[in-house]
C-alpha cells in the first residue's frame, strides 16, 4: 500500500526541500505579510499549546510561540527533514527552545499531519500557513486534526486563492510556457499550492471532518521583497513552476532567456522598496465544539 502523501514527501525531503531552505529568508521575507494576517485571525492566547502545520522552517511558529508567551506551547510539524533540520538549527541556541523535539517551549517535529499520531485533546489551535493543501485526503487529515484539539479548540489555515488572484504564480508561468510551451491540463484539485481555492468545496470538508462553525475569509496581500527584480527572479526561477518546466524540459539557454524575460515582467511591480506583488489568500477558521 502506498503511504500517504508518498510524492510531497518525496520532493519536501529531495532537491525540492532543500532548494527551500536554501531560499529561506527570501521566502519568509515574501510570505511576512500574509504570515502576519494569519496570526492575527488565529488570535493565539498567553498560554495556549498550539500546532503549526506545514511549519517549513519555523518562522510563523516563532511568531506563535512568542503570541503565546513563556506559558504557552508551540509544536512545529513538517514533512521535510531539511526544512525541520533548519528550524531546529535556527533555534538552538534560545533559551526557551528544545530543538531536539523534548518539552520546551518550542519544539519542531518531522511528520505529516494527516497521519501524525497526536495526543487527543492536546492543542488549543492549529495554526498552518500555506501547508495544508498537500494532503491526499484533506478530509482525513482535517478529522485528524479535529481529534487533536481540545473541545472549543479552534483552527486557522491561510491558503491561497485561484491563479486569476496571484499573479505571483500566474507571471512566471505565463513567461516559462511562451518559451517551453504550455503544460497539458491537470487536475485543479489535486493537491499543490491552488488545491483549497475554493470555498464552497472546502467549508464543507470542515464540516466532514466534524468541525463546526466554518468560515472562509478572503484576503488581499502583497509578496513583498525588499531586493528587487533581480532577487525575486532568482526566486521564481528556483521556486515554482518555472523550476518546474525547465528541469522536465529545459536548458540553461532557456533559463536565461526565461530569466530575462520574467525581469522585464516584474518591472510594474517595482516600488520604492523592493517588489510588491498582490497576492489573493483564503483563510479559513473553524472551531471543534466544546
Amino acid at each position: 500500500m502506498t503511504a500517504p502523501n508518498g510524492e510531497q514527501a518525496e520532493f519536501w525531503n529531495g532537491g525540492g526541500g532543500q532548494v527551500w531552505v536554501d531560499f529561506q529568508p527570501d521566502l519568509d521575507q515574501v510570505g511576512a505579510q500574509a504570515g502576519q494576517r494569519l496570526l492575527e485571525a488565529a488570535d493565539p492566547q498567553p498560554g495556549e499549546v498550539v500546532l503549526d502545520i506545514g511549519c517549513g522552517a519555523g518562522a510563523s511558529t516563532l511568531a506563535l510561540a512568542r503570541a503565546v508567551g513563556p506559558g504557552g506551547q508551540v509544536l512545529g510539524l513538517d514533512i521535510s527533514a531539511p526544512l525541520i533540520a533548519r528550524a531546529r538549527a535556527a533555534v538552538g541556541a534560545g533559551a526557551n527552545a528544545d530543538p531536539a523535539g523534548g518539552g520546551g517551549q518550542v519544539r519542531f517535529e518531522l511528520g505529516d499531519a494527516q497521519v501524525q499520531d497526536f495526543p487527543p485533546g492536546r492543542f488549543d489551535l492549529a495554526v498552518s500557513r500555506f501547508g495544508v493543501m498537500f494532503f491526499d485526503d484533506t478530509v482525513a487529515a482535517f478529522r485528524n486534526i479535529h481529534a487533536a484539539l481540545r473541545p472549543g479548540g479552534r483552527a486557522a489555515f491561510a491558503v491561497w486563492q485561484g491563479v486569476a488572484s496571484n499573479p505571483w504564480f500566474a507571471l512566471p508561468k505565463r513567461v516559462a510556457e511562451a518559451r517551453l510551451g504550455a503544460d497539458p491540463p491537470g487536475d485543479p484539485d489535486a493537491p499543490g499550492p491552488m488545491a483549497l481555492r475554493d470555498p464552497g468545496r472546502v467549508l464543507p470538508m470542515f464540516a466532514a471532518a466534524g468541525f463546526r462553525d466554518e468560515r472562509a475569509t478572503p484576503l488581499q496581500v502583497d509578496m513583498h521583497h525588499p531586493g528587487g527584480v533581480r532577487a525575486v527572479t532568482d526566486l521564481m526561477t528556483r521556486i515554482g513552476p518555472v523550476s518546474r518546466m525547465l528541469r522536465d524540459r529545459g536548458t540553461d539557454a532557456d533559463r536565461e532567456a526565461i530569466a530575462k524575460d520574467l525581469s522585464d515582467a516584474l518591472a510594474p511591480f517595482a516600488t520604492a522598496d523592493g517588489i510588491r506583488v498582490p497576492a489573493g489568500i483564503v483563510i479559513y477558521s473553524a472551531v471543534k465544539p466544546g
